[in-house]
């Protein structure tokens, strides 16, 4: 079994900054920011694969 990597969300309003899986990104996306209620944009969640080093 490989290890997930989550990715990094920072929201645009409130400046929050959670890790999240795949599942939670995808809730996001659809209801917003947790803790403001912002509009989240795919942008605002970042993959943390691309900067973890092989």
């Amino acid at each position: 079994m490989s290890a997930i990597t989550p990715n990094q969300f920072v929201c645009p309003e409130c400046n929050q900054s959670i890790a999240v899986n795949d599942t939670m990104k995808r809730t996001l996306l659809d209801a917003g920011c947790v803790v403001c209620g912002a509009s989240i944009q795919p942008a605002d969640i970042n993959d943390t694969a691309d900067s973890v080093p092989d």
